[in-house]
């Protein structure tokens, strides 16, 4: 259709939301989750329409599509039944440790064949802790998952040797991801897993790196009935400290790497340009 002449109605609306509107919005779904789309555009004596908001919302199933979202981010719904189902999907021991009435609260997930490729890692391995990608309307507090990864050369890839649920950020969650993982190590004496563990790296917090510290600690104990300091455990690491630039916003961060043991010193050259 080929249309000529003079347009005497006024210029459609822009399809894009603004922000201050997408907040409005939100805050009416949030407060009354159990509308539905069509009462959300007819509103009541007690709230306004949201087509009073924008002109886009309007479209009933536009509506529809952004309280979906709100209602259900993405990300991963928190489910105990979902990795129970899981478990039995794949008939092998995954749910390493599990413990949900304890200070440190937290579900451990590794398979056996997460722990050989520690134990065949000839790399220190990668430590990272994901906020907001567990979403759990009923806990209150944040939910972190830590990832540790080692690089498969047959895959040619980083991937998660060990996945940890942590119901808080304290160190005695995070030392329940180390211990697990020094579950792996089958050394005998303390210079063995010195000389055998790959190392890691990992932008350590306060809280991670006390949990660290704490489950070293409890593994010689337990292990190699051997009681070692902080300053131990300091002494067979290597830290280096990095100041990260960001050009544009002139702003530094500094980041507190560690790798446990000397023999893959290398390693701390993350930057070519280095500190």
């Amino acid at each position: 259709m080929r249309h000529t002449g003079t347009h005497n109605h006024d210029k459609p609306p822009p399809a894009k939301m603004p922000m201050a509107s997408r907040v409005e919005f939100e805050k009416i779904v949030k407060t009354a989750p159990e509308l539905t789309p069509s009462q959300l555009k007819l509103g009541s004596s007690t709230r306004h329409p949201v087509t009073s908001i924008h002109p886009s919302l309007h479209n009933k199933d536009w509506v529809s599509c952004l309280r979906r979202k709100i209602l259900k981010p993405t990300g991963m719904n928190s489910s105990m039944a979902a990795l129970v189902n899981f478990q039995k999907k794949i008939s092998a021991d995954f749910i390493r440790d599990e413990k949900l009435s304890t200070p440190d609260a937290h579900i451990i997930m590794q398979n056996q064949d997460m722990i050989e490729l520690v134990q065949l890692a000839d790399s220190p391995l990668q430590t990272d802790s994901v906020e907001g990608f567990i979403v759990d309307a009923d806990f209150e507090g944040q939910i972190n998952v830590t990832f540790s990864s080692a690089f498969d050369c047959c895959l040619q890839k980083w991937v998660p040797v060990c996945i940890s649920i942590l119901f808080g950020k304290t160190s005695e969650h995070h030392k329940a991801h180390w211990s697990q993982m020094f579950q792996c190590c089958e050394d005998d004496t303390w210079k063995g897993f010195l000389d055998h563990f790959p190392g890691n790296t990992s932008d350590f917090s306060d809280a991670m790196r006390n949990g660290f510290f704490e489950a070293v600690k409890a593994m010689s104990k337990t292990r190699f009935n051997l009681s070692v300091m902080d300053e131990d455990i300091a002494h067979a690491c290597n830290f280096a400290m990095f100041t990260l630039k960001d050009p544009e916003a002139e702003l530094q961060e500094t980041l507190v790497l560690c790798i446990l043991t000397d023999k893959m010193n290398s390693t701390c050259m993350l930057n070519s340009s280095g500190p």
